[in-house]
């Protein structure tokens, strides 16, 4: 669970959608995925078209025969697609991967060269099984399971990074290893293409890419109160009228408390995110208003207190709603939204 900003009301309740299927959806839209890719790569040059995209098998998960036994080992990718390329009149095909991350994962790089190496592996064998069937290889390419002209294609992974903190994680292998001095020529690196929704430059073409990008940026804008915030983010959305796919993938990204159902099941557009927030603002007086200035201030201080005695996060919680008569959601909110500044 992401710790950054929450959207939260008092009418929320507890989502039946689950925010990473939600943001995985999102992507599964060629026009989207592929404006993406454009942004990443291509400098925002419409180089992959959406019709040239087609969904990978998103399951990596390998079976290893060996001598004795065989193992297996279930992973599964947030989306993968395939695209084809006219390269100077011959056909080419590049697979591309996207993973979702609304918290910092130290390990990232080597999951996506798990990940990765996992593609090209089933790629390899889905070869080897072919061949098998066909008996045509003899020599060197029969104990190698394919021919030697025979190419894979090529896997490129996206990390999407939703959170509010800047990334402070390994974005390569080599920034995880402790080489010793005189081997770090020899020792192969492996890079993670990395972008954080929260601050980049990307040249994005979809309307909703843009302002699924650009109500992130509001939601994070450490130079404006929370209560400004959600009046900008208000305000884009009168501007712009977006989406319900951008309201689902915002809710999501941003942990927000607002029923994901309940967006689902809207107008088509942000009103159903962002209502509940117009009426609360209008409650809110002065710093959010008296009431939930006191709630707030009051939770803070025990979480403070909690943490300063060494208490388990779970111990935290429960003090905070034995105190404030709260919901468990309402005070995990309250608990990570002031852990992190102590």
């Amino acid at each position: 669970m992401m710790k950054g900003i929450r959207i939260m009301t008092k009418k929320s309740v507890g989502n039946k959608l689950k925010p990473d299927i939600v943001l995985n959806d999102y992507w599964k839209d060629n026009d989207k995925f592929a404006d993406l890719v454009n942004a990443v790569f291509f400098n925002g040059k419409p180089l992959v078209k959406p019709y040239d995209l087609s969904s990978f098998d998103s399951d990596v998960s390998l079976v290893i025969e060996g001598k004795k036994r065989v193992n297996t080992k279930k992973l599964e990718r947030d989306n993968l697609k395939i695209a084809k390329f006219c390269d100077k009149l011959k056909v080419k095909f590049v697979i591309y991967g996207t993973e979702n991350q609304t918290d910092i994962h130290y390990a990232m790089p080597v999951r996506v060269m798990h990940y990765d190496s996992s593609t090209y592996y089933n790629q390899y064998n889905a070869l080897k099984k072919h061949y098998e069937s066909t008996k045509e290889l003899k020599g060197e390419e029969f104990l190698s399971g394919m021919k030697k002209d025979d190419r894979l294609y090529p896997v490129i992974t996206i990390v999407l990074y939703y959170g509010e903190k800047k990334w402070d994680g390994a974005k390569s292998i080599k920034e995880l290893l402790d080489i010793p001095e005189g081997l770090q020529n020899f020792v192969n690196d492996y890079k993670m293409n990395l972008i954080e929704l929260r601050d980049n430059n990307l040249v994005l073409n979809n309307a909703d890419n843009r302002d699924l990008f650009n109500l992130l940026r509001l939601l994070y804008d450490a130079a404006m109160t929370k209560k400004e915030r959600r009046q900008k983010v208000l305000e884009y959305n009168d501007e712009h009228k977006v989406s319900t796919s951008v309201a689902l993938a915002v809710a999501s990204a941003a942990n927000s408390r607002v029923s994901l159902d309940k967006i689902a099941q809207g107008d088509g557009d942000m009103c159903s995110v962002f209502d509940e927030i117009a009426q609360e603002n209008k409650q809110l007086g002065k710093e959010e208003g008296k009431e939930e200035g006191r709630e707030e201030g009051r939770a803070a201080e025990i979480t403070e207190m909690g943490i300063e005695f060494g208490l388990a996060e779970n111990d935290i919680v429960e003090r905070i709603i034995s105190k404030l008569k709260i919901s468990r959601d309402k005070a995990q909110g309250y608990y990570n939204a002031y852990s992190k500044n102590i």
